[in-house]
């Protein structure tokens, strides 16, 4: 029996284990239909990949609470400073933390920006930013329950691998 305070570790990672929990596939599922979402400038697709009480952290650190400030924001940028843009991703490591919810890293990679807001930098035409993401599965469905984006730069660039 392991110490008591390591007992409800223990516990979530049998429970994990016992769900056959893979974290690769929503990771993998809900970072495509974001780069997707945003390639077509579709602020509602974009949104629906969020649970209608998610909370998001945008790149300059503004906050946006429920799906609807999401696909606000999202529509205003699509139309204006980003309209065209492009935004490849990559899906960096995924981890569960139970079998209804995982925690994402991604990196992302836009171009075609017309300009950037205040503090945010593109290196060589690229703004590159690393986001975490906390999915939760509700009713069989995963969607994005909190989003946190941090843009990279020049001195914080990502290192190799990424």
């Amino acid at each position: 029996m392991p110490p008591r305070h390591l007992v409800p570790i223990v516990v979530a990672m049998e429970v994990m284990m016992a769900s056959g929990a893979n974290a690769a596939e929503p990771a993998d599922a809900l970072t495509g239909a974001l780069a997707a979402a945003w390639n077509r400038g579709d602020a509602v697709a974009w949104g629906e990949q969020f649970w209608a009480d998610a909370r998001f952290v945008n790149v300059i650190a503004h906050v946006y609470e429920g799906r609807d400030e999401i696909v606000a924001q999202h529509a205003r940028i699509f139309g204006s400073i980003y309209k065209g843009s492009h935004l490849a991703v990559t899906s960096l490591h995924s981890r569960p933390l139970g079998p209804d919810h995982v925690l994402i890293e991604m990196d992302s990679a836009g171009t075609g920006m017309s300009r950037l807001p205040p503090g945010l930098v593109a290196v060589d035409g690229v703004v590159r930013s690393h986001m975490i993401l906390a999915a939760e599965r509700r009713h069989g469905e995963w969607k994005i329950v909190y989003a946190q984006n941090t843009g990279y730069t020049p001195l914080s660039a990502p290192p190799p691998g990424h």
